[in-house]
């Protein structure tokens, strides 16, 4: 389940690939609102560990033995934990969550000891969630992180901030300053198009500000993921679908296998939203025009046009409003 690919970033998240439209059905980065009773996808009860790691008590005293054996734990090692992970509406609410393949949220109830968050292996022990990448094999997602701004080179004086259009602003930040991020981007979250596949940069936003750095100006206080910023709506189809014409027709290339071709839980961005009158059903639908891809050889088996909003639930960015009305559509 979980997508060991580099992060492309939206909600994330998305994150999402691009506001070029992405076919993956597991991205890294979102941040979705929606409520779900469901139980996480292929639930196993395992945190797997990003760093080596002690296990404490419940005083946030580091052990040196935790059921017989050292209390150290090597990275990437699989652990089981004690609690009972639960469904949550908003993971901005929570300190730690993650997400299925569905962009179903869900977090495992931690401790704070100390200021600190830990989760329960049961037997008195407790580990760092800090030090925790995945949850039954879902990244792990938080809603802050403490960075330290650094030089990427040696001639570095700065680090230069950006806007929410990935302009270049006159304030800077100088090296060593400590601040605290809360969003996640990826460069083509900024624009439409983006700069296609030709390689992604990672910036995050300054809690408090619309401001954004860089991640290659940035030592990160944790490795888990932050909620994605996107100026474009991110979407996740909720069942296997299709795509239509702006004038509500169905694709129908020669391709027999495109049609319904969007299967559930793919992830795309999109761009307006738009009641049109789908003739083969005789009726008024809302659709949502999908961002367009700069990827030519993904002309043939990637969406073209406008999807059913009511076949996909909201990931990240920006909510749409209708260009137009119901009303105007059937009058």
């Amino acid at each position: 389940m979980k997508n060991k690919k580099a992060l492309l970033g939206l909600a994330a998240t998305l994150l999402l690939t691009t506001p070029a439209v992405s076919l993956m059905t597991n991205t890294n980065q979102a941040h979705a609102v929606e409520s779900t009773t469901q139980d996480p996808v292929n639930e196993q009860g395992t945190l797997e560990l990003n760093h080596n790691a002690r296990v404490y008590n419940k005083k946030g005293k580091k052990l040196k033995k935790f059921q017989g054996k050292s209390s150290l734990l090597k990275k990437n090692k699989s652990v089981e934990y004690a609690k009972e992970v639960k469904p949550v509406a908003d993971p901005s609410t929570k300190r730690y969550s993650f997400h299925d393949d569905e962009w179903n949220w869900f977090y495992l109830p931690y401790k704070t000891i100390k200021g600190k968050e830990y989760y329960s292996l049961g037997h008195g022990g407790y580990i760092k969630a800090v030090n925790v990448n995945s949850i039954n094999d879902n990244y792990l997602y938080t809603n802050e992180i403490k960075a330290t701004t650094i030089a990427n080179a040696p001639t570095t004086k700065v680090a230069p901030l950006y806007d929410t259009n990935n302009n270049k602003i006159k304030k800077t930040l100088k090296i060593g300053k400590k601040i605290i991020l809360d969003k996640q981007s990826e460069s083509t979250d900024f624009t439409e198009m983006g700069d296609g596949y030709d390689g992604l940069t990672t910036y995050y936003r300054i809690k408090g500000t619309n401001n954004f750095i860089e991640k290659s100006f940035l030592k990160l206080g944790s490795k888990a993921l932050l909620p994605t910023f996107s100026n474009f709506m991110h979407v996740a189809a909720k069942r296997d679908t299709h795509d239509y014409t702006a004038q509500g027709e169905l694709f129908t290339p020669d391709d027999v296998e495109y049609n319904q071709h969007i299967k559930k839980g793919t992830d795309l961005v999109v761009t307006a939203a738009t009641y049109v009158w789908i003739k083969s059903e005789s009726k008024t639908e809302l659709l949502y025009k999908l961002a367009p891809t700069s990827d030519l050889s993904a002309i043939y088996n990637q969406p073209k046009g406008y999807i059913k909003a009511k076949d996909f639930k909201y990931v990240a960015g920006k909510k749409l409003q209708p260009l137009n009305t119901f009303s105007e559509i059937n009058q």
